[in-house]
């Protein structure tokens, strides 16, 4: 049985409220907020048992707006502590 999960990482660079879409099995989550140029910028996504499946649940980090633009995402963490929420 799936459970809500909560997806906490910080992003790099990321200065373009549309820059950025985090898709999970395909779907979209939304965008990541514009965040530090040249910087990091901490970012949480709530993953609802809902949008889950049986098996595997891929994550996506899609570039949306010019592939050669340098960005990334680390410090990647999944909890299911619903205190965990920021």
């Amino acid at each position: 049985m799936a459970r809500t999960i909560v997806l906490t990482f910080d992003g790099y660079d990321i200065d373009n409220s549309r820059e950025v879409e985090l898709l999970l099995n395909g779907l979209s989550l939304g965008f990541l907020r514009a965040g530090v140029r040249d910087g990091l910028k901490e970012y949480q996504f709530v993953l609802s048992a809902a949008d889950q499946q049986i098996g595997d649940n891929p994550l996506e980090f899609v570039q949306s707006i010019d592939n050669a633009y340098h960005w990334g995402v680390t410090e990647l963490t999944v909890s299911d502590d619903p205190f965990a929420i920021i």
